[in-house]
């Protein structure tokens, strides 16, 4: 997509994934950027519409990293990409923003952001909720167990706080207000239930490719189509957990990592996901409270959605 801004021809992406955290989008972003036809940054997230002329400064234990705020900096994300490729670009906090998201691609689109095409991905609120406190214990960044961790009055004083956005557990899947406001916004809207991309990774991806009209997508394949990326989980063993954890996070470490290539860092991450995570349930009480919360925002977003009925099942309405 050829945009003038402030005189110079610049390309901006072609499509966006929104959002939602926790969702799938990674394995999106991954199933994606290997296409011939496609090109993403390697930096997955760089938060830019969230937070343009705008730089977080969270004071939590995890600030959001790699956060690209200036347009010059967001336009150099695409300089590598052949001129006959499109652009997309994934950050799942775009979904939460998507009043200052959605502002912010007007005032860079200019007239072109009526082209610019969004893709979201839904999981289950009550699900993502404890898939994204899994991945902040995981790593030390969360204090508080999960019972306390979203508890609403808690989450109002982390934020009042300035802790990390992320933190919003509840807020994160409030998805009905957020989806509309997309909807709205953007002719080109694309939406996904998690459910979709479980039952059938390669109809998505497939549907994917034909919404942002490239040929052949009856035709293509993925190597990895059914690998799961940016996996959640408890840690097995806490103690070497915090090991790796100082390994990982020393000046030299975070060296050599950033000299690796994207599929090399990928493979590696996968490898110590398998090793260092196992498969934990959310207390059903707690769940049963969560599923109270969401499920009027659930019964919202279903009415706007009109999918299928089979792919709410894990969807609480009442």
């Amino acid at each position: 997509m050829k945009v003038t801004l402030e005189s110079l021809n610049v390309r901006l992406p072609d499509f966006l994934i929104v959002g939602a955290a926790k969702s799938g989008t990674t394995s999106l972003y991954y199933y994606l950027n290997r296409h011939p036809a496609i090109f993403m940054p390697e930096i997955k997230e760089p938060w830019f519409f969230s937070f343009k002329d705008n730089p977080p400064c969270f004071q939590s234990p995890e600030p959001l990293h790699h956060v690209i705020w200036k347009l010059e900096d967001f336009l150099h994300l695409f300089s590598p990409a052949a001129e006959d490729q499109l652009l997309g670009e994934a950050s799942p906090s775009y979904l939460y923003t998507c009043d200052t998201t959605i502002q912010n691609i007007r005032d860079v689109y200019g007239d072109a952001w009526r082209k610019l095409k969004i893709i979201i991905i839904l999981r289950s609120p009550s699900e993502r909720a404890w898939s994204q406190y899994l991945h902040f214990f995981k790593w030390f960044m969360e204090p508080l167990p999960f019972p306390e961790a979203i508890d609403p009055g808690i989450i109002r004083q982390r934020l009042d706080a300035n802790w990390n956005i992320f933190y919003d557990y509840r807020g994160f899947g409030e998805y009905d207000r957020q989806v509309r406001a997309y909807i709205e916004a953007f002719p080109h809207v694309k939406i996904y239930l998690y459910e979709e991309l479980q039952q059938d990774t390669l109809a998505v991806v497939r549907d994917i490719l034909r919404f942002l009209d490239i040929p052949g997508a009856e035709d293509y394949t993925h190597p990895n189509i059914s690998r799961v990326f940016n996996r959640s989980g408890a840690t097995r063993n806490r103690f070497m957990a915090s090991i790796f954890k100082e390994v990982i996070h020393n000046p030299l470490s975070r060296y050599m990592i950033k000299t690796l290539g994207g599929e090399t860092k990928r493979k590696i991450r996968s490898l110590l996901d398998a090793m260092f995570l196992k498969r934990q349930q959310i207390d059903p009480a707690i769940k049963e409270e969560l599923d109270r919360y969401f499920a009027p925002h659930n019964r919202e977003l279903k009415n706007l959605l009109q999918k299928d009925e089979a792919l709410w099942q894990n969807w609480p309405m009442s």
